[in-house]
């Protein structure tokens, strides 16, 4: 159940982005909305800062929030708006995993990218911090990724490892799909490493990679099966070679709206979304990619955890 998604800005362009898509997914499950600006501690080299540049920094972030609800008087209803200090011993990434934590928020919807320079929020290396550490769903948006959804032609991509570490993306992107009357791309890759060949009786890569994508066909089939029996358009997929980079090419080659993936999959054959080859996709994709935890168990309790540390940092 999604009932409170949160945003965190630092009022860019990017954010913006990511307000205009955490809107529609408000929409979408009757949600609330909670923007997040976390006031930065400029780096100085004097061991104190002073509190009125401190305090400045806070005024114009409220300036900022002002100029912000003006652009969004219609959704306002839906917005709730926090402005809070960064604590000394906290980085960015942990003010926003400890207030999604405190305020039980069910989804972090933000920017891939921010400012440069002492104003910065969403920048690459603070997006992924939040994605290992949030245990809850997280919408990645660029900057140029305006929503521009056709009610009549939407498609959701979901990567598949076919173990059990991607159900989690799976559950989310069938719930989407119903809300969003949007067809399921359930995409497999199959990667069996390099082995040198002599040239010797069969080739062994060959050989294992037909078992390989025969087995991905069949269990595609049965994912298939089972989403199409709620009512749900699916079409299934099969590439072979380097993971993330299949991936990035189906997504540059075809129409797709949103792409869904599990934050991990399983070591081994068949393993696919790795951290290292979510953060490429994430990097690499020019559409919205939300990541899902591995379980809702194991996300809320991987959440408080990194929500208590947070916490403990600053007593």
């Amino acid at each position: 159940m999604i009932r409170t998604i949160l945003v965190p800005t630092d009022f860019s362009e990017s954010a913006d982005s990511a307000l205009e898509h955490a809107f529609f997914h408000a929409r979408l499950h009757d949600a609330q909305v909670h923007l997040l600006h976390v006031v930065e501690r400029p780096f100085v080299t004097v061991p104190e800062l002073p509190d009125e540049i401190f305090q400045m920094a806070a005024d114009h972030a409220r300036e900022s929030v002002r100029i912000l609800l003006r652009r969004h008087e219609r959704t306002l209803n839906d917005l709730m708006v926090t402005v809070v200090p960064q604590k000394s011993s906290h980085t960015i990434a942990e003010e926003v995993v400890a207030f999604a934590v405190d305020n039980r928020c069910d989804m972090i919807v933000m920017g891939t990218h921010g400012r440069r320079g002492p104003r910065r929020l969403l920048l690459g290396s603070v997006t992924e911090d939040v994605l290992r550490h949030a245990g809850i769903p997280v919408l990645t948006v660029r900057q140029d990724e305006s929503l521009v959804m056709d009610d009549g032609n939407r498609h959701i991509l979901v990567p598949l490892d076919l173990g059990d570490g991607t159900d989690p993306a799976i559950r989310m992107a069938t719930d989407l799909a119903l809300k969003m009357n949007a067809r399921l791309e359930l995409l497999h890759v199959v990667d069996v490493g390099f082995f040198p060949y002599y040239g010797i009786l069969e080739d062994p890569v060959l050989a294992l990679e037909e078992k390989a994508m025969k087995h991905a066909g069949a269990m595609l089939l049965q994912r298939a099966d089972a989403i199409r029996s709620v009512g749900i358009d699916v079409e299934i997929h099969r590439r072979k070679g380097p993971v993330a980079d299949r991936i990035l090419n189906f997504i540059s080659e075809n129409e797709l709206d949103l792409v869904v993936m599990a934050s991990h999959g399983r070591d081994g054959l068949d393993r696919v979304l790795l951290g290292s080859i979510t953060e490429r996709v994430l990097r690499g994709a020019h559409v919205p990619v939300l990541v899902a935890p591995v379980s809702d168990h194991q996300g809320r309790a991987g959440a408080r955890h990194a929500g208590e540390e947070a916490l403990q940092l600053d007593q």
